[in-house]
């Protein structure tokens, strides 16, 4: 049971996400960066989430479909 909870404890999203390939360097860094600020202040809104404003501007068209 301890292991479980070990693991867990060393679990970080981005682990899911490292390997990413969205056919586009940029945008595979866009999305682990975004993916990175929300795992570290989950109960942040998206403006509190990320540092700055040029941070917040990539956070939008990296969730838009378009």
């Amino acid at each position: 049971m301890s292991e479980d909870i070990h693991e867990w404890d060393a679990y970080s999203p981005e682990d899911d996400v490292c390997d990413a390939d969205l056919g586009d360097e940029r945008r595979t860094q866009r999305y682990v960066a975004i993916i990175e600020a929300l795992s570290h202040r989950p109960d942040a809104s998206v403006p509190e989430a990320f540092e700055d404003e040029a941070s917040r501007q990539g956070y939008y068209p990296g969730v838009s479909p378009f």
